[in-house]
């Protein structure tokens, strides 16, 4: 993980913000994905791209059984920013 970078933002009235392209460039994240914010501590907070099938796949592993992911389970996932 790469320490120290900073950048500055100015917040819109409609309270957006650009993240940098050095930022979504490193969380490999394109137009119109979903992004996680994480309240790490009272005044900060973390930015995060929620993990793909794929990813999560290789992170947990197979089903038990290699049973495929039910409609209900991918739903369940796809509510908790997984999919």
């Amino acid at each position: 993980m790469m320490v120290g970078m900073m950048y500055s933002n100015t917040l819109t009235s409609k309270g957006q913000v650009t993240i940098p392209k050095e930022f979504r460039d490193m969380l490999g994240l394109r137009p119109g994905q979903k992004v996680r914010f994480t309240k790490t501590n009272p005044t900060t907070i973390s930015i995060s791209r929620p993990l793909s099938a794929a990813e999560l796949r290789a992170k947990i592993g197979p089903p038990s059984g290699s049973q495929p992911l039910t409609e209900k389970e991918k739903q369940r996932l796809r509510a908790r920013g997984l999919l």
